[in-house]
């Protein structure tokens, strides 16, 4: 692991593994894995910023995940 890596991991709260949060921590891979979106300038900006699993409340055996990600919002020109 990268000493870039393990920022990105300790920034990210939640009780998700190292793993899954280094797995989760950068969005645009996932949205532009296939090909590049009309919205990139948008979504090269999301940061996530906690990474969780639950038990389900209406299903105990069940995990839920919760994963937050922000973007700053800019004025435009």
């Amino acid at each position: 692991m990268t000493s870039e890596d393990a920022f990105q991991i300790s920034r990210i709260k939640g009780n998700a593994s190292d793993n899954v949060k280094r797995a989760l921590a950068n969005p645009a891979v996932y949205l532009h894995a296939y090909q590049p979106s009309f919205g990139a300038a948008i979504t090269d900006r999301l940061i996530c910023t906690e990474i969780s699993l639950d038990k389900k409340l209406e299903e105990p055996a069940k995990l839920e995940a919760k994963v937050v990600v922000e973007l700053e919002v800019k004025e435009g020109k």
